[in-house]
């Protein structure tokens, strides 16, 4: 630490006064260094620059400096490369319950005979157990990089968490992970507390975005999982009307020998040319890959919306499988901007797809009936 003062240099000049302009006003950290003959000097540091450097000044010199990043995280290093900073930890496989909140959302998970499944959103997809081990390994065996010694709540914001796990373990036992706001001078840290304990340690960004999953990383959000040679017939619904097409053996002469040609998809009860059946083909593929890799962005549950338009869809494709199978997809009102409703028949769990590949669904059901 001391090697590191001893040779402190900056990258540039960048003016002189105007010392709010560059968080200088209010430092997010002072470095305080007495030498042995009595001088004390101060470093203080300001606002990030670009490229990672921060404003600096000195003792109460009006020059505003840059100082690149590697030379603070040499000065301000955290108490743990000096101590041993223990968290009380638990044992991961103990837990049965756990829950998530952050950006207004909350998930909550129960594990019975090893399996997670979800209880809030009460929704019948399977959760990522990996996922939710990455969650319960920081939580549980918490690495603290730092104490803060001056845990005033509006600096370390743990009394106004960005997120909050709790985990339930075998016995009963309960506890309480907050994540507050990001520590100065880290990349990405953030301050943390366990239950209701005095301490206020801080963790490292990737313990950070490891306790905080987002929606897709906690469920499979593919909507139907299905394999397109695998679909046999087709049932599509709008405004419209219905309109039904079914895969269909071609005709083929007696005299004709070798390979037979590939089935067709034609329309139900319409006559139509080969020229007609021919142009068909591309449009159910492309409308059945489509369906096929439809990947919703969120979900909830049924009880957390209202006016989804799914009690009379918009639009809707049913899906019949060589093996017997259905499926079939609803689309309903518009979500929030650049999203629609949608559901799966059979899976409880409110959708919320992307509007252009809803679009595009449209549009390949348009062009079918043309």
């Amino acid at each position: 630490l001391t090697g590191a003062l001893a040779d402190v240099r900056v990258s540039d000049v960048i003016d002189r006064g105007n010392l709010a302009k560059y968080g200088l006003d209010v430092p997010s950290a002072t470095c305080t260094l007495v030498t042995q003959a009595g001088g004390i000097h101060h470093l203080r540091v300001g606002a990030p620059a670009d490229g990672g450097a921060h404003y600096v000044r000195r003792d109460e010199d009006e020059l505003v400096f840059k100082m690149d990043r590697w030379k603070l995280d040499a000065i301000f290093l955290g108490l743990s490369q000096f101590v041993d900073l223990k968290a009380p930890t638990f044992a991961q496989d103990e837990v049965v319950n756990l829950s998530i909140e952050a950006e207004g959302r909350a998930f909550e998970f129960a594990r019975e005979d090893g399996a997670w499944r979800a209880l809030r959103p009460k929704v019948e997809l399977e959760p990522k157990g990996d996922r939710l081990d990455k969650v319960l390994k920081v939580v549980t065996a918490l690495q603290p990089q730092d104490l803060a010694t001056h845990p005033a709540p509006e600096v370390t914001g743990v009394d106004a968490p960005a997120t909050v796990v709790r985990f339930t373990l075998k016995d009963g036992e309960e506890h309480g992970v907050v994540f507050g706001n990001e520590v100065p001078l880290t990349d990405g840290g953030r301050f943390v507390r366990l239950d209701d304990r005095e301490e206020v340690w801080t963790v490292t960004r990737a313990n950070w975005n490891d306790a905080k999953p987002g929606v897709s990383e906690l469920f499979d959000l593919k909507l139907m999982d299905f394999d397109p040679e695998e679909v046999t017939a087709l049932t599509l619904r709008d405004a419209s009307g219905e309109l039904r097409l079914a895969l269909q053996e071609v005709p083929v002469p007696e005299e004709v020998t070798g390979e037979l040609p590939e089935p067709k998809w034609v329309v139900e009860g319409l006559v139509q040319s080969a020229t007609d059946i021919e142009a068909l083909q591309g449009t159910v593929r492309s409308l059945l890959s489509t369906l096929s890799g439809l990947t919703a962005s969120d979900l909830f549950d049924f009880a957390q919306a209202t006016d989804t338009g799914l009690e009379k869809p918009s639009w809707s494709a049913t899906l019949m499988l060589s093996d017997g199978g259905t499926l079939t997809l609803d689309l309903g009102q518009p979500a929030e901007a650049g999203t629609v409703y949608a559901q799966v028949k059979g899976k409880k769990a409110l959708l919320v797809l992307p509007s252009h590949p809803a679009q595009r669904l449209q549009e390949l059901g348009k062009k079918l009936r043309e």
